[in-house]
Parts: structure tokens; C-alpha cells; sequence
């Protein structure tokens, strides 16, 4: 099955011409530190590790990143900390970065004009799709909409060689989603609004997919048709995922104001 599921690969997309490109940097602060906190309220954290980054606009060598030490509900837009694609600091922070960050997130920025924003995270049901060797199966409208986006990359260990970094980028292609087996996943958006709408629907893709199998009785695949039919729905039109960025700061504001200072 996952032969099949992974044996198109798309390819490779020139940065668009879209809407992340006219932001600035103040602005993708505030919205990545919003990411963060949504990631700490949907429980996808591990203490302080994982990460997610965003592409400095104007600059393919530059991104954000989380400082290393702090829980995601501390993540705010001032102390992210900008780093180039060689893992030093940009300007001043008062906090490290963590070096698997780097790898897996640069790596992807070097070799991806088009990403805006890389989403690593060790998901409960993300991981336990990782380990199955059938992968993440077309079973729900939400698997769908990675129908033939999907690639796998087998595990090597903490993240913390740079010699990985081409490992990483030759597995993940023009993919959306990587699943790091027995690890985690990767998931890139052309904005971190896609990211964010890609991150929520790909953990309820994967658990509802353990849910099925842990029936066990016979299931039904989506077909292949339907399938992709489904993910050319969804990933061709990302302006659908903004609104929903729109609404988690429009609760943070409500809630964690402090994300934005």
C-alpha cells in the first residue's frame, strides 16, 4: 500500500508569488508565536523540545525559530530567535537553539523556496503512523488531502548530525508531509496559516486511522480517484487556510494576549 501511496512525487515548486511575501517581519513573528501556543493548548509539545520555524520574509537565508529552553505557552514574538541557514544567531537572543532545529529546519528552508513554514512535532497518533510500515492510509477525508504529498524517511537516531540535512530534504522531495519513522513528522506550508490548518488535519487523519485499525475488522480505503481528487481540493487552494490562523490569534488575543509582545 504505501509503495503506492508514495510512488508520484511532485515536483519541486518555486517560491509563489503569495501573500507570506508582502509580511513582515513583525508580522510572521506575531503569527508563529501563535502557532506555538496553539501547539501548547492542542497538547502537541515534548517540554521543551520540538520546533517550528518560519522563513524571514525577503530572505531565503534567514528563519525563526523557538529559543531553546522554553515551553511553547513561553514562545512569544520578541524571543524567537533568527538564525541563518548555517545555525548561527542573527542579531541578539538570550537563548540557544536547539541543534536538531536547526538540521531538520534548515535543511528543509535551504532546499525549499516555496515553504514559508516547517512544523516538526511528535504527535501521539502522528508518531504511532510513522511506526506502521503501511504508513498513513487514504481513510478519511483528512488522509485524503495528502494523497501522493506524502513521503517517509526511516530513522536514524536524534537529529544532531548535519550530515543529514541531505538525507532530509532527498526524502521529504516536494512533498507537504514527512513521516520520520518511529520518530515524528515534518509538515512544510506555503504559509503558516497552511501549516497550521495541514498540522490540525493530518493528527486527526492519523488518529482516526489507529481508531480503524485498532477495530480490527475489515476497513475501506478511499479510492485512488476520489483521493486525489480530495488533496488537489485542499492543496490547491491554500487560501482556505488563512481563516483559520485568523481565528486561533482572534482567541489568543482573547486569552494569551501576551503571544504578541
Amino acid at each position: 500500500m504505501e509503495a503506492t501511496l508514495t510512488s508520484r512525487t511532485p515536483p519541486h515548486p518555486e517560491a509563489p508569488a503569495s501573500s507570506a511575501a508582502a509580511l513582515d517581519e513583525r508580522t510572521i513573528r506575531v503569527q508563529l508565536a501563535a502557532l506555538y501556543r496553539e501547539f501548547a493548548r492542542q497538547g502537541w509539545t515534548k517540554m521543551i523540545f520540538n520546533h517550528i520555524s518560519a522563513r524571514v520574509p525577503g530572505r531565503h537565508d534567514h528563519f525563526l525559530i523557538n529559543p531553546y529552553g522554553l515551553f511553547y505557552e513561553e514562545v512569544t514574538a520578541s524571543n524567537l530567535v533568527k538564525i541563518d541557514l548555517a545555525g548561527k544567531i542573527v542579531g541578539h537572543s538570550e537563548w540557544p537553539v536547539n541543534e536538531a532545529g536547526f538540521i531538520i529546519h534548515g535543511a528543509v528552508h535551504a532546499s525549499r523556496p516555496d515553504v514559508q513554514c516547517v512544523i516538526h512535532h511528535h504527535g501521539p497518533a502522528a508518531v504511532a503512523v510513522s511506526a506502521l510500515e503501511c504508513g498513513l492510509l487514504p481513510l478519511s477525508l483528512e488522509a485524503a488531502q495528502f494523497y501522493d504529498r506524502t513521503a517517509y524517511y526511516d530513522f536514524q537516531g536524534i537529529s544532531d548530525d548535519r550530515a543529514e540535512c541531505d538525507q532530509i530534504t532527498a526524502a521529504l522531495g516536494a512533498n507537504k508531509v514527512l513521516f520520520m519513522r518511529n520518530h515524528g513528522v515534518l509538515i512544510t506550508g506555503l504559509t503558516i496559516g497552511e501549516a497550521l490548518h495541514l498540522a490540525v488535519n493530518l493528527e486527526q487523519a492519523c488518529r482516526v486511522q489507529m481508531s480503524v485499525l485498532a477495530a480490527n475488522t475489515p476497513y475501506k480505503l478511499i479510492p485512488h480517484e476520489v483521493a486525489l481528487h480530495t488533496m488537489h481540493q485542499v492543496l490547491d487552494k491554500p487560501e482556505r487556510n488563512e481563516p483559520v490562523l485568523t481565528a486561533v490569534m482572534r482567541r489568543l488575543d482573547r486569552l494569551q494576549p501576551d503571544y504578541r509582545l
